[in-house]
């Protein structure tokens, strides 16, 4: 019989530096990670979306997972992504990344309403195959119900290392409830995607949350809610609120805002993306009013535990 899977907090999700040459920078990826961690983050989605990984190598993604590992020197975990479409991808990502480093592995297929439930376990069972220490499903569909929920527990109940799920779907709040009662509270959930509902999250008892960045304002709304109460959470929420709505937009502009930060921050050197975030002269602005406002947020932390 499976336990509940001991992953709680904030696990971020990673945002790719690139030097002014569109290189990937090493250093500000170290600075990136040891402020993450020292900031109360419990590890790394290395490498994700969020990376920008459509418009990385497969060699750049496994030298991301490679110098996460260095750069955490032992103080949280590495969770990957896996991505690939086919069969010998998918099976290479799986050995490369747990060969530079990663803890656990997390499955993400694209949604796909001809796939049958026997081709994706199939591909579960693939990647159960390579032996991470655990693995989480992603389950992402932002306009709709994402995977069956009897699948999801099939695969949790069928695959050893099936201990958890990332849930980012239309209407996530009832699929965290129904999955943590038809799995006993024993499958791990976390919320991503649904951080504008943040406090619904935490109210159904989702165990982890993946954001980007910003992992004092994270970190402390998670701790706020579990270790002090609902109102100061609920306080840090509204005040956050605008942050989280702005950087829900579709395209890149989640990335975009965050190498805004950090760049303000002294952590990036530039905010240079692969991917282009389709800004114009009004969203700019907004952008940088946010980062604004995240910055505010870091410096008067302390009100919120008063």
């Amino acid at each position: 019989m499976k336990e509940l899977l001991p992953l709680h907090g904030i696990i971020s999700t990673f945002i790719t530096p690139f030097t002014q040459n569109n290189k990937i920078d090493i250093d500000a990826l170290h600075k990136e990670i040891d402020l993450g961690i020292q900031q109360g983050s419990n590890g790394f989605l290395i490498p994700c979306d969020s990376s920008e990984s459509p418009a990385l190598t497969e060699e750049e993604m496994v030298l991301l997972v490679r110098e996460a590992r260095q750069a955490m020197q032992g103080r949280g975990l590495i969770i990957s992504n896996v991505n690939a479409t086919d069969r010998k991808t998918r099976l290479s990502q799986c050995e490369n990344y747990l060969k530079a480093g990663a803890d656990a592995l997390n499955l993400f297929l694209q949604p796909d309403s001809n796939r049958t439930e026997e081709e994706y376990l199939s591909a579960v069972r693939d990647v159960d195959g390579t032996h991470p220490n655990f693995m989480l499903l992603q389950d992402a569909d932002l306009t709709g119900p994402g995977l069956p929920v009897d699948t999801i527990v099939h695969a949790f109940y069928e695959f050893e290392s099936v201990r958890g799920v990332k849930i980012e779907v239309k209407n996530s709040g009832n699929k965290y409830s129904e999955l943590k009662e038809k799995t006993n509270n024993t499958l791990n959930i976390s919320c991503a995607r649904g951080r504008d509902q943040l406090i619904e999250a935490y109210d159904r008892g989702i165990h982890c949350f993946m954001p980007s960045g910003l992992f004092k304002i994270y970190v402390n709304s998670f701790n706020l809610y579990h270790s002090k109460n609902r109102d100061a959470a609920k306080k840090l929420f509204y005040d956050m609120s605008p942050i989280m709505l702005f950087t829900c937009q579709a395209g890149r502009i989640n990335e975009y805002f965050h190498k805004s930060y950090f760049e303000r921050i002294g952590i990036f050197k530039n905010r240079n993306m692969r991917i282009d975030p389709e800004l114009d002269p009004y969203r700019e602005r907004i952008c940088q009013e946010m980062v604004d406002l995240a910055t505010r947020l870091d410096e008067g932390m302390d009100i919120y535990w008063s």
